[in-house]
């Protein structure tokens, strides 16, 4: 998309190191932003698990635990992913965006 307002940041921190993905989900919120959103591997993704997974919004979020992601993830040397969006997305095609959600009852 262009003309989006995006900050990009490659950190190296040994402090994440044999943090578990609460833990480093905590630490990265309190660091970036309370409302960002952090997809975080744990001790099985740096050690290389092949069935390592990957926690996204830590104690309330999901788990992507299929295919060893986590563990891809650990092979590149990449702790954690942290994004924060400000900005609404746009809808190629808002008339259809609108009749459907109003059918499927989404917005009211």
């Amino acid at each position: 998309m262009a003309g989006v307002p995006y900050h990009r940041c490659l950190k190296q921190d040994n402090d994440f190191k044999r943090l578990d993905t609460f833990e480093t989900d905590d630490q990265l919120r309190r660091e970036v932003d309370s409302k960002a959103s952090v997809a975080a591997i744990g001790r099985a993704g740096e050690r290389l698990v092949r069935i390592a997974g990957v926690v996204a919004d830590g104690r309330l979020g999901r788990v992507a635990a299929r295919c060893g992601l986590g563990g891809v993830m650990g092979s590149k040397n990449l702790k954690a992913v942290v994004v924060r969006g400000t900005l609404n997305p746009d809808a190629c095609d808002k008339v259809t965006l609108i009749c459907l959600s109003s059918l499927l009852g989404v917005f009211g």
